[in-house]
């Protein structure tokens, strides 16, 4: 047998261990939630050798978990929705498993797609949707875990593995939209016309909040918002030319490349501008600190641009080196911009900072793995119009 069957073999036997005792916790004895946790934790160690560096990673954070509840002697009732939400997770194991023994024949095959949309879905409830109400955003579970020292490793296990599902989710839209969306996504004129658009919705939704709360610091992330949709759709619309005009074209092409820098410049000036309306008549510390990272990450950004240039690494067709730049120049503006959100939305509830938190991952993450090919850049759009929402309800409530 093969090392991945024996894996099977343990997932399997572990999911179905969960499932018996969601059973019997439901219908049987609610007292009996913890009994699959030290078969969880023995699984886990067991693993940890041969599994794949992701797998590896959310075992260590299961770990982390099982070990401050038992270190800490965290009382059931403190820690119910953490483990009834860990379980139902398991359920969507089965589905993994089964899709190793599915054959490619036309009667296996149909029913591969079955369990792969099955798989999906039971994924997308459980480890994203469900994962984020009843864990990330629970007061009540947050204010339990306040009770017991050293939380913070609480909170390193119970984080870590939703930003793993959240990574694992991107792959997996990444895999069902290569055989649907990769033959129609290729980069157009059209893609790029729309994507020009989008990010003039953001000025509607930051509008549209502040509205609530009026006051004179607003035009500074209104300000933010009108430039970044002005430079947006220059960039965007000079691509969709160049892309009417020939039949080929890279986001790094010279011709477009004053546009691509103009861009980053403008991001980073709204998330000065957005810090600095939270700030206004707050604190200078964060303003500065602000300022500080943007300036740091924009002139790192130029630097970069210019030695790349020098040494001929930057092509008008997809190569390594054109990847390779892409993903550094969007690192230094991913960070920044993560540190401006932690600082609009710190003061604010645990809801409404975790939500803002979580929001600007996932348009770091539909940046960085591009789950939906040629359509990721409108998809991360309407992400940022969620965001513009989210930082808005946190400087006016600040």
């Amino acid at each position: 047998m093969r090392l991945v069957d024996y894996q099977n073999i343990a997932n399997l036997i572990v999911s179905s261990g969960v499932g018996i005792n969601l059973w019997c916790y439901y219908y049987v004895n609610p007292n009996c939630l913890q009994y699959m946790i030290p078969i969880i934790f023995i699984h886990f160690c067991g693993d940890l050798y041969f599994a794949q560096r992701d797998i590896k990673i959310h075992h260590l954070f299961g770990i982390i978990l099982i070990v401050y509840k038992y270190v800490m002697k965290v009382n059931p009732e403190d820690d119910f929705f953490v483990i009834l939400t860990l379980y139902k997770t398991e359920l969507s194991t089965f589905f993994y498993v089964f899709r190793f023994y599915l054959d490619t024949n036309l009667v296996k095959k149909r029913i591969k797609h079955i369990n792969d949309i099955l798989f999906f879905a039971s994924f997308f409830k459980f480890r994203i949707y469900d994962y984020f109400c009843n864990v990330i955003v629970n007061e009540t579970l947050h204010m339990n875990m306040l009770k017991y020292k050293y939380n913070f490793f609480y909170f390193i296990g119970s984080h870590g593995m939703f930003l793993l599902n959240i990574y694992w989710c991107m792959l997996l839209c990444r895999v069902a939209c290569k055989s649907i969306v990769k033959s129609i996504s290729k980069i157009d004129w059209k893609t790029q016309t729309a994507v020009s658009y989008t990010m003039f919705l953001n000025i509607i939704a930051g509008g549209y909040i502040y509205s609530f709360f009026p006051q004179e610091q607003n035009v500074f992330d209104m300000t933010g918002l009108l430039l970044l949709s002005m430079v947006s759709y220059k960039y965007h619309n000079s691509c969709a030319r160049q892309l009417k005009e020939q039949n080929h074209f890279e986001y790094t092409s010279d011709s477009v490349m004053y546009y691509y820098l103009m861009d980053i410049g403008s991001i980073h000036l709204r998330g000065f501008l957005c810090v600095l309306t939270g700030y206004y008549h707050k604190s200078n510390t964060e303003i500065l600190l602000s300022f500080f990272i943007h300036t740091i990450g924009y002139v790192l950004s130029l630097l970069y641009t210019y030695q790349t240039k020098q040494h001929n690494c930057i092509y008008n067709t997809k190569s390594v080196e054109q990847v390779n730049f892409l993903s550094t120049n969007n690192i230094l503006v991913i960070i920044p911009c993560v540190i401006d959100t932690i600082l609009v939305s710190y003061n604010n509830t645990i809801t409404l900072f975790l939500s803002t938190f979580y929001v600007s991952v996932l348009a770091a993450m539909i940046v960085m793995i591009e789950p939906f090919y040629g359509f990721s850049h409108i998809f991360f759009h309407f992400v940022l119009i969620v965001q513009t929402c989210y930082l808005s309800l946190c400087n006016i409530k600040q």
